[in-house]
């Protein structure tokens, strides 16, 4: 659990960095008519390269670091795209993690019911 913390945290940092770096070419690209129309393509090329040399130069992993099976360079481009889509892919995560949890305590809470009913209704049967 230490290390999906880490590698979550580490996501959480670089998309922020993320964020601020393509402050930049966006401004930089706004000023000039000719490149307004590639202004999207130009920073989504930024972002995957920063996303990948972050992932690929920190060693952040994030299937294999839940226990999933999968080739490490894979888990790398995956991971590369997750930073390259900044804070929004962080808070995604974070609402899936939500999820997840309260599907987790909404079972532990049907499985304490349904051993309560049926230990009451041994007790009656007795």
């Amino acid at each position: 659990m230490d290390e999906i913390i880490k590698n979550l945290t580490s996501l959480f940092i670089a998309g922020l960095a993320l964020q601020q770096l393509l402050e930049l070419p966006d401004a930089f690209l706004s000023l000039s008519a000719t490149y307004e129309k590639y202004k999207k393509l130009i920073i989504k090329v930024v972002a995957f390269v920063f996303g990948m040399f972050v992932v690929a130069n920190g060693q952040v992993h994030l299937l294999n670091a839940i226990g999933g099976k999968i080739d490490p360079n894979i888990d790398t481009i995956l991971a590369g795209l997750v930073v390259s889509g900044g804070a929004e892919s962080f808070n995604s995560i974070i609402k899936f993690l939500g999820y997840a949890k309260e599907n987790k305590k909404a079972a532990a809470a049907t499985s304490t019911n349904v051993a309560g009913t049926m230990a009451l209704r041994e007790m009656q049967l007795k």
